[in-house]
This record gives C-alpha cells, sequence and structure tokens, in this order.
C-alpha cells in the first residue's frame, strides 16, 4: 500500500517547483503521475532487469559513488561554514590579479627580411629603403614581402601578430612599436641583414576596473575560500578516521598521473580502495576537478559513516534500490526501443536518411616545436620554414629529411585514424587547426597548441558517407524513442501496473492537500498494490 504519508515523503524529494501541479493541469493526471513514481521505485528494484543490472560490473561502483556523494554532502552540512568577503578583501584580490587582468598594447605588423652579409649590408639596406618607397608609393606591402622578403613567413606576406612589446626583441621591439598605424619603417639594420616593418594594426592596453570586475573576483574569492575549507575538513576527517591521505591528496592536487602506477591503491577509505587506473579515468572521463572532488568525498563520506553509522546505513539502502530502479527503467526503455516496429523504422530512415551520416575520419601526423619564452616570433621560423619545404616537394621522404634539418628540439606524434568530432572533443587544441578544408595529404598549420607550435600533416581522409538502413539502426532506434517517449511510458506504466496489480483509489478533493486529508482520515491508501503471491 502506498499511504499518503508516503506520497508526501516522495514530494518532499522533489524541487519545490515541482510538488504541485503546474498552471492549469488538472490535479488527477498529475497525481496519478506522483503515485506511479513513488510505485515504480517500489516494484522496479525487484524486478529481473534490476537483478541483471546489479550483476554488471560497474553497479557496485556507482552505487558506492552515489553513497560517497550523498554522504559527504551531510558531512559538510554539518559543519557549514558561512564566507563573509569585505570591501578590503575583494580590494586586496584585485591588487593582487590587476597585473594579469592587464592586457597591454598589442600590435600586428609586417616585415620584409633582406639577408646579407657585412659586405654587402649597404647594398641590401639600399634596396630594402627602395621597396619601402614602392609601399609608401602605393603598392601592396604584403605582395612586396611575398616577392622579394627571404623570411620564413614570406609566403603569408611576412605577418605577425598581435604580439606583446615584451614577446619581441631589441631592434625589432623598439621600431615596431614606436609606429603609428599605417606607417612603414625606414630599414633597420642587423648583423644578419635588412628589414623593413609596417603596422597594421594597434590594439592599445586596457586596464582593469575594480568595479566591472568585483563581483567576479568576490566569486573567485569565495570558491577559493571555500575550497581551502573542505580541504581542511578533508585532512580532519582522514586524521579522526584513520585514512592515510597521500601527499598530493592532502594537498588537494593532482599527482603526475604518468607516473601512478595502475594497478596500486593510490587511497584507502575502510571498505573502499581506489586504484591508480580509477583515478586515471575519472580524470580523462571528468577532469581533474572531478578526480579530486570523487576522492574528497570518499574520505568525508567515511567520516559522515562512523559518526552515524544508522544513517549511512539507511542512505546505503535508498541509494542502492534508487539505482536499481534506474537501472531497471533504462532496461525497460531498451527493451522497448528494441522492439519499435519495422514498418516505423524504416519510414523514419525514408525521412530523415539525409541526415544518417558516417563521421569523417582522419589520421594526422604532427611536428611540433617548443615556443620559446619572450620570443613567439622566432619560434614561429621553423615550423614556416618546415611547412615551405615540404608543401613545395611530392616525395614522402623528402619530410623526413626536412624534419632532419628543421626539427631540432621538437618531437613528432602520430595520431591514429579517429573521428573529427572525437578528435576535437578530446583535444581541444586541434579544433581550430581541424576549421579548414580537409583533404588527404594536406598540411595544416602553423598553430599555437598550448606551448608548442604545430604543423600536422593528413595522412588519411575519410570523408562522411550516407548509412545504410543495417548500419542506421541504433540511430533509428534512438530517433523513434526520442518522437515515442511519452507513449512507451505510458506502455510501461500500464505493463508494470498489470504485471503487480497497482491500482489508484478515487477520492474526491479539490486540492491536494484537502486529498492528502482525505486519504489520511479515511486510512486507505492513495495507491495501493495487492498482494500477489507472484510478485517480487
Amino acid at each position: 500500500m502506498i499511504t499518503s504519508a508516503d506520497l508526501d515523503r516522495h514530494l518532499r524529494t522533489l524541487p519545490p517547483e515541482q510538488r504541485r501541479p503546474p498552471d492549469g493541469q488538472p490535479l488527477q493526471p498529475w497525481l496519478e503521475e506522483r503515485l506511479f513514481e513513488v510505485f515504480s521505485g517500489r516494484v522496479l528494484a525487484n524486478t529481473t532487469e534490476a537483478e541483471e543490472a546489479a550483476r554488471a560490473e560497474a553497479f557496485e561502483l556507482d552505487v558506492a559513488r552515489a553513497v560517497d556523494q550523498q554522504l559527504a554532502r551531510r558531512w559538510l552540512q554539518r559543519h557549514n561554514a558561512e564566507f563573509e568577503l569585505t570591501s578590503e578583501e575583494i580590494a586586496a584580490e584585485f591588487e593582487r590579479f590587476a597585473p594579469q587582468m592587464r592586457s597591454p598594447e598589442r600590435r600586428v605588423f609586417r616585415s620584409l627580411s633582406l639577408a646579407a652579409g657585412e659586405a654587402e649590408l649597404d647594398e641590401r639596406c639600399d634596396e630594402a629603403g627602395r621597396l619601402a618607397e614602392r609601399a609608401r608609393g602605393g603598392e601592396s606591402f604584403a605582395a612586396l614581402v611575398r616577392e622579394h622578403s627571404e623570411s620564413a613567413n614570406a609566403r603569408i606576406g611576412g605577418q605577425v601578430g598581435p604580439v606583446e612589446r615584451s614577446q619581441l626583441r631589441g631592434e625589432a621591439a623598439r621600431v615596431v612599436f614606436a609606429l603609428d598605424q599605417g606607417e612603414i619603417s625606414h630599414p633597420v639594420r642587423t648583423p644578419n641583414g635588412c628589414f623593413v616593418f609596417f603596422v597594421e594594426q594597434i590594439h592599445p592596453a586596457i586596464e582593469p576596473e575594480l568595479a566591472l570586475v568585483q563581483s567576479d573576483l568576490a566569486q573567485m574569492l569565495a570558491e577559493r575560500k571555500r575550497a581551502e575549507w573542505k580541504l581542511g575538513l578533508v585532512r580532519d576527517a582522514a586524521e579522526e578516521t584513520g585514512i592515510e591521505l597521500p601527499e598530493w591528496l592532502a594537498q588537494g592536487r593532482l599527482p603526475d598521473l604518468s607516473a601512478i602506477d595502475s594497478d596500486a591503491v593510490v587511497l584507502e577509505t575502510g571498505e573502499r580502495a581506489f586504484l591508480g587506473r580509477e583515478l586515471v579515468q575519472m580524470v580523462r572521463r571528468s577532469g581533474p576537478e572531478e578526480g579530486i572532488d570523487r576522492l574528497q568525498a570518499s574520505v568525508l563520506a567515511a567520516a559522515f559513516a562512523r559518526s552515524a553509522p544508522d544513517v549511512a546505513s539507511v542512505v546505503q539502502e535508498q541509494q542502492r534500490r534508487a539505482q536499481l530502479t534506474r537501472a531497471a527503467q533504462e532496461a525497460l526503455f531498451e527493451r522497448a526501443v528494441a522492439e519499435a516496429p519495422a514498418d516505423e523504422l524504416e519510414a523514419l530512415y525514408a525521412e530523415r536518411r539525409d541526415e544518417l551520416l558516417t563521421d569523417a575520419r582522419i589520421e594526422l601526423q604532427a611536428f611540433l616545436w617548443p615556443i620559446q619564452p619572450g620570443e613567439p616570433t622566432r619560434s614561429l621560423a621553423r615550423p614556416q620554414e618546415f611547412l615551405a619545404a615540404v608543401t613545395q616537394q611530392s616525395d614522402p621522404d623528402t619530410v623526413d629529411r626536412v624534419w632532419e634539418r628543421l626539427g631540432a628540439g621538437g618531437r613528432t606524434v602520430s595520431l591514429p585514424e579517429t573521428a573529427v568530432r572525437e578528435l576535437e572533443r578530446t583535444t581541444p587544441q586541434l579544433k581550430e587547426m581541424l576549421a579548414t578544408e580537409l583533404t588527404e595529404g594536406a598540411w595544416l598549420g602553423p598553430h599555437r597548441m598550448g606551448n608548442e607550435i604545430a604543423v600536422a600533416r593528413i595522412v588519411r581522409y575519410l570523408e562522411p558517407r550516407q548509412l545504410s538502413y543495417v548500419e542506421a539502426s541504433s540511430r533509428l532506434r534512438q530517433l523513434w524513442f526520442e518522437q515515442n517517449r511519452e507513449s512507451v511510458e505510458t506502455s510501461l506504466r500500464q505493463e508494470l501496473g498489470e504485471r503487480f496489480g497497482f491500482v489508484v483509489r478515487q477520492v474526491r478533493a479539490e486540492t491536494l492537500g484537502e486529498l492528502l486529508a482525505a486519504v489520511q482520515d479515511s486510512g486507505q491508501g492513495a495507491g495501493e498494490v495487492p498482494a500477489n503471491p507472484d510478485a517480487p
């Protein structure tokens, strides 16, 4: 029997806005939905579908994760602290981060380079001067660079930037940041040749204002204080329960994942032991913050379980039942999808076939050079020279020879054939590089990837193609379920109701409060599951 108290407890677990029928929706159908939720929670956990789910290897891990999160949340609530921020603290935070928030002046410029030894330097600088005069007379500076310059970036018109002054060296920094926008320099003599610079754009410096960033700073400061407070609770909880925290976890940071032994225990919290491979998987799946949070939650949960074992036992049972219910529901949905009518799937394929395509797939070979601190322009020179050399040759062996000459200090990486969409998701730095027309044998870059400059060759590229009906079967069933979810859910409710003999009693009431009172007064349940010897 489902009593009014059961229904009331269920309603209290819902967000406040879902505890009453939406405006305009009749009470009875909304109430039947809620009753069925209570009913489902009771019977689904005892179905054969739930039993099968419980045998899956990942099931107990999912339960443990859910229990840890619930118990850790209760421990944090028990020790809750409020963080009041003063204007002085926010102002101090502003002073601390102001240099990082300041955006210095940046410039985009082009350079024309004529290499020369000491003996011919005068002659080459005269030639550079004549080219500068032609540019001042109206000729395209970029075109003159492409035709005459001997620098690695000549093929792109000698463009550099936007760059800050600190990213340039010597005469280049002095001259480029002394010119006005649109101004062309006189020839600049260096031991290696003569240069002419043309400033295309100037991006003025932007000074931070406290009023504009105050709310962001306050949020950042509060989050940092709360993280420090939580880390302190984790240390205290570990000491209280006798859990040995690894040094990196006690400091709230991750270790070098490449140095972790996958079979070694990285943290043991009573009944729970985390292996190295689990930590690596958590970080790769959800990010470093999630990995740390998961381990911290297990420590806090152990402390709560030690202080309130009875409550922890109830939470354990609730979460296990919730996981069983969820797994059984998913299994029933999967069964319904597997039984989708063939004629409806065929009609859906005919309607959506132009959208049912394979993912584009790509295999890359990347060549990477480290960015030298304070020298982005010089760091770009070798990748550009490498790209210019290999794109002018068709012999694959040429790539190896050019790399031997220009790859000093760099590294190569082969990326196996992967879906382009998956590659963009797992390696966001490649997204910009792949945002172009992709063809087999083409070269991409140079592009910045973190602290490196990358040039990549497309070794293999498979364009998207239309899926056959058989290949699209799984996707078609997903689309069918999206279109028919409401009717599938209704059908499953009817099936479960018939399987377990669930009925809804009719009680006259105008409001939810009247209904609960009426059911309570009558001593009847709002819904009943009659005795059924065949039910689990």
